[in-house]
């Protein structure tokens, strides 16, 4: 299941996504396969980054042995991007109740809020936020 190319979209895989990329099945893979998998799956919130682009080096090394560490490791992860899939739908709902066309900050606006640290041009769309 790697990512695939239709004529007007591209699909990503995400891991834990099925019971083929679940984090105990990506385990029991060898090395080559495992790391194949960290370069090519993304995370659901975070779908900018790929799983190994997540993990820093000690974690890396603990998922490429597989085993038990290599599925505590990725659930960890799961964990982590579903918080900050929450922790992103609650700042919003807090963000809605203010009055934008209000002056709160000379210097800063509620737009300034819905952006991306990393860029100034793409602004946040908060659209799939549900209570799970």
């Amino acid at each position: 299941m790697e990512n695939r190319l239709n004529d007007k979209q591209q699909c990503l895989d995400y891991l834990g996504d099925n019971e083929e990329l679940s984090p105990a099945q990506i385990c029991k893979k060898s090395s080559q396969s495992i790391e194949t998998k960290l370069q090519t799956l993304r995370l659901r919130h975070c779908c900018e980054r790929t799983v190994g682009s997540a993990l820093h080096n000690a974690a890396y090394a603990d998922v490429l042995h597989g085993g038990p560490g290599c599925t505590g490791r990725l659930t960890e992860l799961l964990e982590t991007d579903a918080l900050a899939a929450r922790i992103t739908c609650e700042f919003t709902e807090v963000l809605i109740r203010y009055d934008c066309g209000q002056p709160y900050s000379i210097i800063h606006h509620c737009e300034d809020c819905k952006m991306p640290p990393e860029s100034t041009e793409q602004r946040y769309d908060f659209p799939f936020c549900s209570k799970n």
